[in-house]
């Protein structure tokens, strides 16, 4: 950008408006051009992110219903940030504009689960769990 500075101005000095437009058009239009596609590929990572909820390399949900430890949400993560980020992601998904009530660790059968008691957008109260034992304790 400097060198094209340096030139434009070189140019003015010459009296040659003619030139001098012209690369001024043409800085301007590389200028645009480059902007553009910054702006473009911003968005394109937005809505990756948007349709992979966490980001890559964070653990994922299985598609139980959490309503029960029978059909807890199974997280497969290989740790506890990624594991803990998985089950917001998933209740963000499932329960969009929920609060947190209380988020407990219980065990059932020996193995670790999330209670998450939550009230929903719509106010109801629900308990979800989540089968933590792949990334309990793992930092």
């Amino acid at each position: 950008m400097k060198y094209f500075l340096k030139n434009l101005l070189r140019l003015k000095t010459e009296n040659s408006e003619f030139l001098s437009m012209k690369y001024f058009l043409s800085v301007l239009f590389i200028f645009i051009l480059f902007t553009s596609t910054s702006c473009h590929l911003l968005k394109s990572s937005a809505k990756e992110q948007k349709e992979s909820p966490g980001g890559p390399g964070v653990g994922t949900a299985s598609e139980g219903s959490g309503l029960t430890y029978d059909d807890a949400v199974v997280i497969d993560a290989t740790k506890e940030s990624d594991g803990t980020t998985a089950e917001y992601d998933w209740l963000k998904v499932h329960y969009p504009g929920y609060a947190l009530i209380k988020q407990t660790l219980v065990y059932n059968n020996n193995k670790p689960y999330d209670k998450m008691d939550i009230r929903t957008a719509d106010g109801e109260k629900k308990t979800i769990y989540f089968d933590i034992s792949a990334f309990f304790g793992k930092f």
